[in-house]
């Protein structure tokens, strides 16, 4: 009989047993030879292993960790022998049932300066300034001195200090770069407003204008008592009286008003351009002064709404005539003292001229009357009255002592100042201009002014000053002239053609010839004399008591 496997033979050959627990196998032959892991061993099977062991004799462990049996957050799985765990991460504490990460940071010692802590660990980490080792643990000292781009750099624990020179500024951010300021730009600059400020590196330059101004750049002065240039080095040619401003850079003249020109020195004449309005009567008058123009009163008066008026004109009788004169003195009255004071002028001149007239026995006068005065320099306006009855004396007394006065042999006396006058103006009735005399003026001249003028037959001589009328004796000496002339011309005539027969007369003497007395034309000559040489002007006393009479030039 035989038995299964994992059964032996009892000795009664019959009956079959189980192998013990140390056996197994055919008719249990195989010990049991089980490791740790094994939970029995099996009389047919041999070693029966726990859970977690495996292999014939289950000494090999099983690693459960390789089926991922752990599956809570942030857990390993943990293989043992025979079996597995599931445990939490380093830097994770278990805390029902789930991993908690563990702040390493809260152990004050753990890192030198800073801790970081991670999600399942932390991290040493520096202060600004300093650096990690290579433990990744302690910290060192940065050097930013090695890299900073400033001037001059001071490196301190954990920190530095860069500096810039002047005209330089520290990047804010960094902290360690120098760049140029531009000062020209940042308002930072002692330029003059009236310079030019210009950015350089490290610093900045300042230049006043070119022309216009002088100084440093820093101080720019506008050019003043009437320079101009460059520097201000050149003089205007303004005249500085009559100037506005000189302009600093070209040097041209603004004129105060009244002045034009390149240098201001032309006085604008306001009356002639018309700019000036005085009052349209006559009692104005517009006055152009140097770099000025007013109005004042014609006739004098301070008061332009009160202006003193001229004298009416005399109006004569019929047993009288009068003669109208513009006279103009030479004074030296200024123009305010004759606005003030013109009708003591008009009285002052009235009584001259009446008192001159009269010690002149002016043939017929009667009297003066001075209508007005103006200034420029003293212009009197007057009418000479005499009587109709001794017109012509009267005129040619007048004219005699107008041209006393022209000459200057006789003077009047104003004021007591002795007035020299200057021109004297003869007017019609109206008060038309009709002559201008001068000191030039000839008594005669002067009479016809008056538009007097000698009976007919009779002509105007300037006798010793005084205008006479004598006869006219123009036309006798009109035919004399005639009658000369006449004569002239043909005894003229005769001289030159004397003369001519003269000069040739004595050529013809003078000529020498060979004449040979063979020839026919010689002999047929009956006469042959010798032409005598004579001279002209015995020749022309030899003419008659006339020629000989004449005085003739030398007879040499």
């Amino acid at each position: 009989c035989g038995c299964a496997i994992g059964y032996r033979l009892q000795n009664d050959g019959i009956s079959c047993e189980a192998c013990d627990e140390h056996f197994y196998g055919q008719n249990c032959e195989t010990p049991c030879k089980c490791g740790r892991g094994a939970q029995t061993c099996h009389h047919i099977d041999g070693c029966v292993c726990e859970l977690g062991w495996t292999g014939e004799t289950c000494e090999q462990d099983v690693n459960e960790c390789l089926t991922s049996p752990c599956h809570g957050d942030h857990e390993l799985c943990l293989n043992t022998p025979g079996s597995y765990r599931c445990e939490c991460k380093p830097g994770f504490n278990k805390s029902s049932e789930q991993c908690i990460d563990i702040n390493e940071c809260q152990d004050s010692t753990i890192c030198p300066q800073k801790c970081v802590n991670t999600e399942g660990s932390y991290a040493c980490a520096c202060n600004d300034g300093f650096k990690l080792d290579e433990n990744e643990k302690d910290c060192e000292d940065i050097n930013e001195c090695q890299q900073a781009k400033c001037h001059d750099c001071e490196n301190l624990p954990g920190s530095f200090k860069c500096y810039c020179r002047d005209g330089f500024l520290l990047n804010s951010t960094t902290q360690m770069d120098c760049h140029n300021i531009d000062e020209c730009s940042d308002g930072s600059n002692t330029c003059s407003p009236h310079a030019t400020c210009t950015d350089t590196i490290g610093s900045y330059t300042c230049k006043c204008p070119d022309k216009g101004f002088k100084g440093d750049g820093h101080e720019c002065t506008a050019c003043e008592d009437f320079t101009y240039g460059e520097q201000c080095s050149q003089t205007c040619t303004c005249n500085t009286s009559n100037t506005e401003t000189c302009d600093g850079s070209s040097g041209v003249c603004t004129c105060k008003t009244g002045w034009e020109g390149r240098d201001c020195d032309i006085d604008v004449d306001e009356c002639k351009r018309g700019t000036k309005e005085c009052d349209d009567t006559e009692l104005q008058i517009c006055v152009n002064t140097p770099g000025s123009v007013h109005c004042e009163c014609r006739y004098g008066g301070v008061d332009l709404n009160n202006c003193i008026e001229p004298k009416p004109e005399y109006t004569t009788s019929d047993i009288e005539t009068k003669v109208k004169v513009e006279a103009r003195f030479e004074t030296n009255i200024g123009r305010q003292e004759f606005l003030a004071d013109s009708e003591k002028f008009v009285e002052e001149y009235e009584k001259s001229l009446n008192a001159f007239y009269k010690e002149e026995n002016v043939n017929g006068f009667s009297s003066v009357k001075v209508l007005s005065v103006r200034f420029g320099s003293l212009i009197i306006d007057y009418e000479i009255i005499g009587s109709i009855n001794n017109s012509d004396s009267f005129k040619t007394d007048l004219a005699k002592c107008m041209t006393q006065l022209l000459s200057g042999k006789i003077n009047i006396t104003v004021l007591q100042q002795t007035q020299v006058i200057l021109t004297v103006t003869i007017k019609d009735q109206s008060g038309l201009q009709l002559t201008s005399l001068s000191s030039s003026a000839s008594p005669c001249y002067v009479l016809k002014s008056f538009g007097a003028s000698c009976s007919s037959g009779k002509k105007c001589i300037d006798s010793s000053g005084v205008a006479t009328c004598v006869d006219d004796s123009s036309d006798e000496d009109s035919s004399m002239f005639l009658l000369y002339l006449g004569v002239s011309i043909p005894f003229v005539l005769i001289i030159i053609a004397m003369m001519g027969c003269w000069i040739y007369h004595q050529k013809t003497a003078n000529r020498v010839q060979v004449i040979r007395l063979s020839d026919p034309d010689v002999q047929k000559m009956k006469v042959c004399k010798e032409i005598p040489k004579r001279n002209f002007f015995e020749d022309m006393e030899a003419l008659g008591p006339f020629f000989g009479q004449v005085d003739w030039p030398s007879k040499k």
